[in-house]
């Protein structure tokens, strides 16, 4: 039986809120943690894959995003994300 850990590689926790995203990332085998915080917004979210693929090479194929749906705020990261078929490769965004 696979566990959690051995299907993702990387978890993505996103605090969302009006204007800002917080956004922490734990790799489980390094056990490191990492964050910083992007506006809620198209250029926040741009910024934020950057940081994430270029800063901490995350794969996004096996990446669990998390984040508590906040209604309208959580909308756009929603949006932003299955826009560009991260949903569709193997990420999960559980509300």
């Amino acid at each position: 039986m696979k566990t959690t850990e051995n299907k993702f590689d990387t978890f993505i926790g996103i605090d969302v809120s009006k204007l800002t995203l917080d956004v922490t990332i734990l790799n489980p085998r390094s056990r490191k943690l990492s964050h910083s915080v992007f506006d809620n917004s198209d250029a926040g979210f741009a910024k934020m894959k950057n940081w994430l693929s270029v800063h901490h090479k995350v794969g996004f194929f096996r990446t669990l995003f998390c984040l508590e749906h906040t209604g309208l705020y959580t909308r756009s990261i929603d949006r932003f994300l299955r826009e560009r078929s991260i949903c569709l490769d193997g990420v999960i965004i559980a509300y």
